[in-house]
């Protein structure tokens, strides 16, 4: 994968974000392509800065930032009010059995328990997807019946694509991504985003300057 680099609109004028097909489905808090559905995040809904996460639990840079980076931004941004962070789980190919990876993390929002289970997604992303359900099924963190039914629902498919079509409308080019927002007072976000992996001091300084930024709500 390749190293990051970074695409800033803080300090420029704010980005107009194209609308989806029916306009009063995007989310007003994310915008488009964002649609507003039910999707994991943590922190505060009406936090003044957003970051939506572009991730697989199969990609091994995507495990090194959550074990190394994220708590401490969780730390001092999100669980402070700062910062709300959204994931947008992916496969890396969705043609291949590692889909079941975010069958599996879409379950544990449906059920409840998204934190719980996508911790043990992060814990086991080198290990073959076959092996998800004897794993999950041994934690007692996890409650595995509710899981299972979540993952058996009829919606459960159409969330899953929902996510891929959002993970194709942004363009990404390398997972992880991390798209920033800051929603003004018209509806427009300012935006940055940075593809791939950066160190602790580099999200610190992109993040110190989106929330400096003025014309937040």
């Amino acid at each position: 994968m390749k190293l990051f680099t970074l695409m800033i609109a803080f300090a420029a004028a704010a980005l107009m974000l194209p609308l989806l097909t029916v306009a009063e489905t995007v989310d007003p808090l994310l915008g488009a392509p964002f649609a507003l559905r039910e999707r994991p995040f943590f922190g505060e809904t009406n936090a003044p800065v957003v970051v939506i996460e572009a991730r697989s639990f199969r990609c091994q840079h995507c495990r090194q930032f959550q074990n190394s980076i994220f708590p401490t931004l969780k730390a001092e941004y999100i669980d402070t009010g700062k910062l709300r962070w959204v994931m947008l789980d992916l496969p890396e190919d969705p043609e291949k059995d590692e889909s079941r990876f975010t069958a599996y993390a879409r379950a544990g929002l449906r059920s409840g328990q998204y934190a719980a289970v996508e911790e043990i997604l992060v814990e086991n992303g080198r290990k073959p997807a076959y092996r998800l359900d004897s794993l999950l099924r041994s934690r007692d963190s996890v409650d595995f019946p509710a899981l299972e039914a979540a993952l058996d629902s009829a919606a459960l498919q159409a969330e899953l694509a929902a996510d891929l079509a959002e993970g194709q409308q942004l363009g990404l080019k390398t997972l992880p991504t991390f798209i920033l927002r800051k929603r003004q007072p018209d509806g427009t976000f300012l935006e940055a985003r940075i593809d791939g992996v950066g160190d602790l001091a580099y999200f610190r300084h992109v993040l110190d300057a989106a929330l400096k930024t003025e014309g937040a709500q």
